[in-house]
């Protein structure tokens, strides 16, 4: 999982998944809309996001 922001200040996720043929390939596991649109700074900073499997 990777998460960007634009210059635009909006939050994107991307998922780097493992095709068939053994190659990596970048999807939008955020649909390609913005998880948020408005981050209130323009400057970089780190993101981070906890996940949590339930077996």
């Amino acid at each position: 999982m990777l998460v960007v922001s634009d210059s635009a200040n909006d939050l994107f996720e991307k998922r780097l998944v493992m095709t068939s043929a053994l190659a990596f390939s970048w999807t939008n596991s955020d649909g390609g809309t913005a998880l948020e649109t408005d981050l209130g700074w323009s400057t970089s900073v780190p993101f981070g996001f906890g996940y949590w499997r339930n077996p």
